[in-house]
């Protein structure tokens, strides 16, 4: 691929650091049966892969898809991120329906392990102020760095694609020029061929 420190081979880092910590995430996630984002992490795996192709092989059009769902999947994680902090009107407890799909025996793995605060199967959301001094680390405020996590990559990705669809359009204007050029060098090479054995048949 001609790397060299290229922006090419920078996005193309970052890809790859975004499909495995999504990849991480969504194995929580299936874990603890959390179907939206599910859903999300899956679209945002199919892109990655497709974003990867198009840097490989000089398609704008893959990594233009990269831009604009990556537009979306921002906007998911900051959507995530206040719900879990309870920021503005929106609420864990009351809008968990966006996270589990309206399945209340699913919530985040997270909180069931050594890292939550409260493993009582009964109730799906743990109010800071009943939380004690026995928490190692409130299972929402992992969630928070997960999506914290994938907006600054998110971010960095997109800056970077931008940059890279323009930097591919004059790539792929030359792969065209090539491919041109090799037809006439071969069209030169065996047209006299082609013409003596028409001769010589007539």
């Amino acid at each position: 691929m001609g790397c060299s420190f290229s922006s090419r081979c920078i996005f193309v880092a970052v890809c790859i650091l975004q499909l495995f910590t999504v990849c991480a995430r969504q194995v929580f996630d299936f874990l603890g049966f959390q179907w939206t984002a599910i859903i999300a992490n899956f679209c945002q795996i199919t892109v990655l892969i497709l974003a990867l192709m198009g840097a490989y092989l000089h398609k704008r059009r893959n990594v233009a898809v990269y831009s604009a769902w990556t537009l979306f999947w921002v906007g998911w994680n900051i959507f995530l991120v206040c719900l879990y902090l309870n920021i503005g009107i929106l609420n864990l407890e009351e809008h968990s329906v966006a996270v589990n799909l309206a399945l209340l025996d699913s919530y985040s793995w997270f909180r069931n392990t050594s890292f939550s605060c409260d493993s009582s199967p009964g109730s799906f959301l743990l109010d800071s102020t009943n939380a004690t001094s026995t928490c190692v680390i409130d299972y929402r405020y992992i969630e928070v760095f997960q999506s914290g996590l994938q907006i600054i990559l998110a971010c960095f990705g997109f800056v970077i694609s931008c940059y890279l669809i323009g930097v591919l359009e004059d790539d792929t204007a030359e792969v065209a020029y090539t491919t041109a050029e090799t037809r006439k060098r071969y069209d030169a090479e065996n047209l006299p061929l082609v013409r003596a054995r028409y001769v010589s048949e007539a």
